[in-house]
């Protein structure tokens, strides 16, 4: 007969958050809050909370009035699910059949993977040890029907609970029955209205329904309540199917190459690489994915290993392209005494769009507008030569202070976007001085502070002003209380000799006797 496990992680959203890195001070009650259209609300809470009196459902506002001390930050449902089903699978070193059961349960197929672990007891004390060492609260049910295993990891007054049919007994079993009779109806995972409407009946055990005649219980609700909760103790009790739909996990892209004889020679390495390129690169075509890491281990002789690792700023399948790139890490490769086995491994890959040609008006392949792959390629081969990350480009920030309106990152395998100008603005120079260079500007007649100055010395030399454009102000941002978070007026500038500035003075109301410039010379 089956068994199926379930594991039911009675506080992940907290223990997730806590196991991110993330800290509170010790002993403080701490909620997790997401937006709903009544305002913030209570999703999920620490057992110092519950203790306290705050339960999820309340607002954001009741639970800091019922403590005031109570730490609270903002729930990530999308990121605790994609965690779970990472959690899902590392779970299949238990079983082969992990179902993610959203939002905070796993379901395992455990059914002949029992004695892998000295019985039952055992794997159930390594799933709980495991899980416990990860900062994961969890409670577990074992039955023969999936139904069954959840009820007794939500319901069961300990855990881990266990419900074993004796070989031979069909369900519906006896057994499974007497055991399932003395837990809460609230195991059953019913709505608010129904759990109400089943304790003002009286109703506070699976026992009782059971007890029930089917077709009062169904007559007793209104909407299809009772249908409801008949389905669910009939699949806890196998009287229906209860189908288990596990997760797939991602293919390993990983190719090997047994040598007859050791390879004691480079070129020897070179050809098995260009062979388990080939059939990779192959592979990830009919999956339209592409590699963004690459590892090659060589397994030598005396029973060591040595690894080449390869990272791409653009998932890439083209095998002339990885070779090219893993020439440098060859290099370093030592064969000892030889290699007798090499094994190439996409470690992450990408999906890859495949690349329809365009026609233009005469019917021929018109060119692309912009290589990126070959740009991506070139990048690759820099940072083989002289390391990751080596080759930075500029990315816009949403910031409206022009020296935090950008950052250096490492080319993310596109070109940034930039919005231009908003209308009004002064365009803004591509480069700036860091920090902002002082000039000295010509006197000007009082209250003329916000025109233009005639003439400026900077770096020693006088510019006098043919043309100029301005000036735009630019407030600091309320937060900063900084001695430099000042407001600025902005000139672009132009000089006799056509040279252009980007100039600004602070406090307009009483300017100082030096200015701040930014220059960049520009095309006239």
């Amino acid at each position: 007969m089956a068994d199926f496990l379930n594991i039911w992680l009675e506080h992940w959203p907290i223990d997730r958050w806590r196991r991110a890195g993330a800290t509170a001070p010790p002993n403080t009650p701490l909620v997790l809050v997401e937006t709903t259209a009544a305002g913030p609300r209570v999703a999920a809470v620490c057992q110092a909370a519950r203790a306290v009196g705050i339960v999820p459902g309340l607002s954001l506002t009741r639970a800091r009035a019922i403590c005031p001390e109570v730490a609270a930050h903002r729930l990530d449902r999308q990121g605790d699910a994609k965690a779970l089903t990472r959690l899902a699978l590392w779970a299949m070193r238990w079983s082969p059949r992990v179902a993610v059961e959203a939002p905070d349960a796993l379901m395992l197929d455990v059914s002949g993977c029992a004695h892998l672990w000295g019985g039952t007891a055992g794997l159930l004390a390594d799933v709980e040890a495991r899980l416990t060492a990860g900062g994961l609260a969890c409670r577990l049910g074992l039955a023969p029907t999936p139904m069954a295993a959840r009820i007794l990891a939500r319901g069961a007054p300990k855990s881990p609970a266990i419900v074993e049919v004796p070989e031979g007994e069909s369900l519906p079993s006896t057994v499974l029955r007497a055991a399932l009779s003395d837990l809460p109806v609230t195991a059953l995972g019913l709505d608010g209205e129904t759990r109400t409407a089943l304790a003002d009946l009286g109703l506070d055990t699976l026992g009782d329904l059971l007890a029930l005649d089917r077709r009062a219980l169904a007559q007793r609700f209104a909407g299809g309540a009772g249908e409801t909760v008949l389905a669910k103790l009939d699949l806890a009790l196998g009287l229906r199917l209860d189908p288990l739909d596990p997760i797939r996990p991602p293919p390993v892209f990983l190719e090997r190459l047994p040598c007859p004889e050791p390879l004691i020679h480079l070129n020897g390495v070179r050809a098995g690489l260009d062979r388990l390129l080939a059939c990779l690169c192959a592979r990830l075509q009919t999956e339209a994915l592409g590699a963004r890491h690459l590892c090659l281990r060589a397994t030598r002789t005396d029973a060591t290993a040595v690894a080449a690792t390869l990272s791409l700023v653009r998932p890439s399948r083209d095998p002339a392209h990885l070779a090219r790139l893993f020439e440098d890490k060859l290099e370093g490769l030592d064969p000892g005494h030889g290699i007798d086995a090499l094994v190439l491994e996409a470690v992450s890959v990408e999906a890859l769009a495949r690349q329809t040609p365009t026609l233009d008006r005469l019917g021929e392949a018109a060119p692309p507008r912009e290589d990126l792959a070959g740009l991506a390629e070139l990048i690759d081969r820099i940072e083989a030569r002289l390391g990751e990350g080596s080759v930075a480009v500029w990315q816009p920030v949403a910031s409206h202070l022009p020296e935090r309106a950008a950052r250096l990152v490492a080319f993310p395998g596109q070109r940034s976007v930039w919005r231009a100008a908003s209308p009004g603005s002064l365009a803004r120079p591509i480069l700036l001085f860091a920090p902002p260079e002082p000039v000295e500007v010509c006197p000007r007649p009082p209250g003329e502070h916000h025109r233009p100055p005639e003439g400026f010395v900077w770096r020693r030399a006088l510019r006098r002003v043919a043309q100029a454009e301005g000036p735009e102000r630019i407030g600091p941002v309320w937060w900063d209380f900084s001695a430099d978070a000042r407001t600025r007026d902005y000139f672009r500038i132009e000089d006799t000799a056509g040279r252009r500035y980007w100039l600004f003075c602070l406090d307009f109301a009483n300017p100082p006797a030096e200015r701040q410039a930014e220059h960049r010379p520009q095309p006239r």
